[in-house]
């Protein structure tokens, strides 16, 4: 793991109330995962405490705005595709998320459920 990975995994993990906060690693990956990929460059991650709420935000160059993609059952979208789940482990997983403009790209957001 890297230097940067420890980094932001102590950084989510302390966010939590309960023990091993996998849920908000979780989302926390498929997030920066769904920048990396979809925008093709670097990334920026901010976790910001508010009271008993944190955020999570992801901004990266690409304006275009993270859509889940439509599964099927069966074929190439089917149960054993690599991709396309993880907007969905997202919204299951945040108490809420959206995603709005920034600059020339775009910041998706969400508040983790309760850990």
């Amino acid at each position: 793991m890297s230097a940067g990975q420890d980094r932001v995994r102590a950084a989510v993990s302390s966010s939590c109330r309960v023990r091993p906060c996998s849920s908000r690693l979780l989302v926390t990956s498929e997030l920066v995962t769904n920048a990396l990929v979809h925008a093709g460059s670097d990334v920026d991650l901010r976790l910001r405490a508010f009271g008993d709420r944190v955020r999570l935000e992801v901004r990266d160059p690409d304006s275009d705005p993270p859509v889940p993609t439509a599964h099927l059952l069966t074929g190439e979208g089917g149960a054993t595709a690599e991709h396309g789940r993880g907007l969905f482990l997202v919204d299951a997983l945040a108490q809420t998320w959206n995603t709005a403009p920034s600059g020339p790209g775009k910041n998706v957001g969400l508040e983790p459920a309760d850990e």
